[in-house]
Order: C-alpha cells, then structure tokens, then sequence
C-alpha cells in the first residue's frame, strides 16, 4: 500500500470521528466541567483576566472562546456578582453567560466545541503518523481505527474539559522530545519545546512531563554511552550537554511559552484583587512558606504571570489531597479507592482494545525472550538487552509514562472518572497497535513494512492468515460498539458490565452521568405529552431553561412525588447505596425507588418514573 493512500485512509478516518464526534456534540446538553471552562475561556479573550478558574491553564478554554467572539451581539457578564464580588466564581459566571445573558445557549455550547473536536482530530492524527513511523501502514491505520472508534474518545473528544488536551499534550510533547533524542538539532529543539509548552498549557497534571523528560533525557545517555563503547564515553561530556542540557533547554523554551501567554491573563487583572483571590484560595495550602510566596509575586509586575501559574498548580494539588464524594461498585465514599481506576477502565475500554492490549503484551514478551535465548553468556544478555532498549527506547518511554500515569492516578484522592486517565490512552492505543501488527507479521515493533506486503504473505502462511481470521472480527466488533453507542458515548460501558446489571452500578458522575441528556429529556416529555416533571438534575445546564413550565425542582430530601420524576443516575446512585467505612451521610434517601421499574432511562443517564 503506498504512503499517499496509506494517509489517505487515515484521513477517512478522521473525517468520519468528525461526524461521530460532531453529531454527538450537537445532541448532547452542557455537561458539568464546560459550564466554567466555557464562562472562564469568554472572560480570558474579552477581558485578559484570569480571575476565575485558576485551577486549570488557560489554552483549552482560550481556544474554545476564540470562536464565540464572532457570534453577534454576544453578551458578556462582567456586572454580575459572580464576576464582580465573587472569588472564582466560575460556575454562576458560566451559567450567567451561557444561559442568563440573553445568548443562545446550544449555539454558544455548539462553537465552543469546534476547537475541542479539531484537538482530538489532530492528536489522532499524531498516534497515526507515530504508529505508522515505527510499524508500517498496518500498525498505523490500526492505531488510527482504535482511537477514532473509542467510546471514551468520542464521549470527551467533543467538550470543552483539559482531558484529551492533557493527552495530546503528553503524547505530542513525548513524540518531539524523542525525535529529539534520536537527532538532536535546533529545530528538534524548538519543536520539542512548542510541544512541552503547549502540554504544560492544557493541563497541570502535564507537569509530571519534567521528571519524565528528565529521567527519558538521562535514560537516553546512558543508553547511547553504554553501547557505543569507548568512543562514547570519551564523548560523555559533550553528549551530556547535548542530551541533558537540550532537554533543559526544551523546558525553558515551553516555560516561556506559558510565561507569554500567562501575561495576556494578568493584563486587566487587578493587583490588589490577584492578591486577594491567591491568599484565600491558598489559605489552606499545604506549605504556608510557598503560598505567601505566591502572594508576594503578585505585586510584583515581573512574576504576576508566574504567579497566577504557580496558584493554579497549587491548587490542583489541594484538590487532589483533598478527595471527592463519588459512587462505585455500589458503595459511596469521599476518599479514594485504590480499585477505582483500574475497574473502570477495564468496564469502560472496549474489550477489543483489551484483547489487543494481550495480544501487543504477549508479542512484546515472545520477542525479548528469543533475545533472551539467543544470548549465550550474561554479558552477552546485558549487551543485547541495552542495546534492544536503545533500538525500541519509544516502547520503553511509552512503557514509562503509562506505568507513572498509572501510579500517580491510582494513589490520588480523585476518583470522578476514566477521562482521568486519557493521557495513557494514545500511548496505549500504539502500543497495541503495533504489537498486534508485530505477532501477525512476526515481526519487531519499528520495523516498517507495507500493508501489501503483509497481505502476500497471509497467502502462503497459514498462520497469518489464521492471525487475520482472529484480528478482522475484533476490529469489525471495535467499530460496532462505537455506531451503535451513538449518540450517547458518554454512558457506554463495554458487554462486561452486564454482569453489574448495567454500568450505573459500576461508576457514575462522568463515567456515564455528567448533564449530558437534558435536552433529551425534554424531548421524552414532549413525546409523551407529559405537563409537569419532578426533575432531581445532575449538572449546571438550567432545566428551566429547557423545561420550561414542565419543570419541577426535586430533592432526594423531599420524599416520594406523584406523577413524573427524572432522577440524574449519579444522584439515584449516591442515594441508594452502602457507606464507605468513615462515610456519614445518609445514602438510602432514593432506595424506595427500587420498588419502581422507570419508564425510561434517558440516554443511560436520567431515570425516568411514572408514580401516578
């Protein structure tokens, strides 16, 4: 298969997730987390004040706003007290603006998804174009096909949430540094710093990129110094500087972008009003030393960027002390669980992936161990195995960053949902990708080999062409999960949750529950002429705003209503399961409507009852 159809099916591909993704944006109502990020990106573009959401960079929502400024007569809040009186009063701006300032509100949401839907386009173009470098056209349009086609993907490819800009950052930051690695260069450099500075400016938890790009940058050294003997060790000191000291440089050139753009969200900013809004924000910080000297920076003009960057982070590592109330596996908890992320993303990923994910590791394991076999004497084995680490260090530093991601998310307090863990889903994806292309062939990851070629040889060996037999179905099976899904990406969950009865009995909140089906909750009513509702809403859409007078505002606290009642599946679930040991609150205030069949269940994420 030549490259020029090659990247041409990859294209397809992306077209098609710019159908899926699209029609689903449209479809689905506000979520939760785009309520801020939309409120705060319109504030950021108009005003150049970065007062409310700190908590998050500024980029994503930047890009999401740039489009909003072209809607006509587009009302922006600046007089209401959530932006005048409140500290990050982030949530009311948002709604204000999005629903209560005389804007259209599906349109406002519709244009600020343009840029979220274009990063994930763009970022599944990157896993394609590294997985096909490495692996050849097979691996390539594979890797593609396995993130276009991804539930997850599709359900939080199209909002504005620091999500899948948090992966494309790692992936593509990750992606430049080792082609930097691999041929260092000015230009490498600058490419690989744009990248870094980019992923630094779409989420915090990118900040673990510089111990990653630390330990990669000194990996690489000792690699190369291992292996090419003495004369790379008399060129230890040069390679250091070139190594070591290019990835320093790397990081200066992505913290200057992020200085740069920092200083256009302090522009308009107050001084006085940054200094306020950082001292109380961190009054509760955990080193009250690095808190005041947040404080301190904001009066000085030089270092109010760096402040406002710095109170951000601080702040995500608060939260991430602090924890969450969340429902999983039939249990409510404010603190974490340790099972949480690892149950979730094995009911959340489509099996196919899972399969594939065997399939790349056992590959992977076949091929080190023919290494392994083949080496005579143990200094033979440790010069086969540096040198193998060095040839496949792109599989290695993959290897790294999913286990670190792995372990930093497990050991967090946050349990609120697998888009926790996107930043390992691209790196997960070619992985697979390339170890399926690997065992069908036989061949080591890196090796590029056209798609024609692999399809000859199924015509004389058997094995392949069993192989073939095993991999087409689980491809076909991959694809069909993601149109059937359609519209509702957001609630999937893979067949396995069926032994649960369903995944609102694994893990709500934006696993499956996050406002989404508002607006299809209003078209039910409207298809059965219903004149009044009883609606307990998860999210910060209004539901007047789309209910209108159908609306009625509903509580677990208020008892049994008759007529009809929506529950949001994350409020049903909290409200009807068992305390986690330390967890006081009641949690049985929904239980009686278990004696209840719904009539419905709206997109799989609201309850709908007829009590009449």
């Amino acid at each position: 298969m030549s490259a020029a159809l090659t990247r041409g099916l990859a294209i397809s591909a992306i077209i098609t997730f710019l159908l899926l993704a699209g029609s689903s944006a449209r479809q689905d109502t506000l979520t939760t987390d785009e309520d801020p990020h939309i409120g705060a990106g319109i504030s950021y573009v108009t005003q150049r004040d970065m007062r409310l959401n700190p908590e998050h960079p500024p980029l994503m929502k930047d890009l999401a706003a740039l489009p909003l400024v072209f809607i006509k007569d587009l009302n922006v809040p600046t007089n209401n007290k959530s932006w005048t009186e409140d500290l990050n009063g982030q949530w009311d701006f948002g709604r204000e603006f999005i629903f209560y300032s005389d804007n259209n509100a599906d349109l406002v949401v519709a244009v600020a998804r343009i840029f979220p839907i274009l990063i994930t386009a763009l970022l599944a173009w990157f896993v394609f174009r590294w997985t096909y470098e490495r692996g050849g056209s097979g691996a390539g349009l594979l890797a593609i096909t396995l993130f276009v086609f991804c539930p997850v993907i599709l359900a939080h490819g199209h909002l504005v949430t620091t999500d899948i800009p948090a992966a494309f950052g790692a992936f593509v930051a990750t992606y430049f540094l080792i082609k930097f690695l691999e041929k260092p260069g000015g230009r490498a450099i600058l490419f690989a710093g744009i990248a870094f500075g980019v992923a630094e400016l779409f989420k915090f938890s990118n900040f673990l990129l510089i111990p990653y790009f630390g330990a990669l940058a000194f990996g690489w050294l000792i690699l190369k110094t291992v292996n090419g003997g003495r004369s790379e060790l008399r060129r230890l000191p040069v390679n250091f500087l070139t190594y070591v000291g290019g990835t320093i440089l790397i990081g200066i050139l992505g913290y200057l972008l992020v200085y740069v753009v920092y200083i256009w969200h302090v522009l308009n900013y107050p001084p006085e009003r940054q200094m306020s809004d950082a001292k109380t924000l961190l009054s509760s910080f955990g080193s009250p030393f690095l808190a005041d000297m947040v404080v301190a920076m904001t009066q000085i003009p030089i270092f109010r960027p760096i402040a406002q960057y710095l109170l951000g982070l601080f702040m995500v590592l608060q939260r991430a002390v602090g924890g969450n109330t969340a429902f999983f596996m039939g249990e409510v908890s404010a603190t974490a669980w340790k099972s949480y992320f690892p149950i979730v993303y094995f009911f959340k990923v489509p099996l196919p992936l899972h399969i594939f994910t065997l399939i790349a590791a056992w590959a992977g394991i076949r091929h080190f161990g023919h290494i392994v076999l083949a080496s005579k004497r143990p200094a033979e084995l440790t010069r086969s195995f540096f040198q193998f680490a060095q040839k496949y260090f792109f599989v290695f530093a993959s290897l790294f960053y999913i286990a670190m991601y792995w372990a930093s998310s497990i050991l967090s307090n946050l349990n609120i949902g697998v888009r926790h863990l996107m930043p390992v889903f691209p790196f997960t994806i070619m992985l697979a990708s390339l170890g399926v292309a690997a065992w069908v062939k036989k061949i080591a990851p890196g090796h590029i080999a056209p798609l024609a070629q692999i399809l000859n040889e199924f015509q004389t060996s058997p094995k392949a062409a069993i192989k073939l037999i095993v991999i087409v179905p689980l491809i076909a099976w991959y694809i069909t999960n993601a149109v059937i899904a359609w519209p509702h990406y957001l609630s999937w969950y893979n067949e396995a949750s069926l032994v649960r009865g369903g995944g609102h009995n694994i893990a709500a909140d934006s696993n499956l529950d996050w406002g989404q089906d508002l607006k299809n909750l209003v078209a039910f009513t409207e298809k059965y002429n219903i004149d009044k509702i009883h609606v307990d809403y998860f999210g910060w859409a209004p539901p007047q705003y789309y209910l209108k007078e159908k609306y009625v505002p509903w509580t677990s606290d208020m008892g049994n209503p008759h007529g009809w009642l929506a529950v949001s599946a994350t409020y049903k679930q909290e409200s009807c399961a068992k305390p986690a040991k330390g967890f006081n609150r009641d949690t049985t205030k929904y239980c009686w409507l278990e004696a209840y069949r719904p009539q419905a269940i709206i997109g799989g994420s609201i309850f709908v009852y007829n009590l009449e």
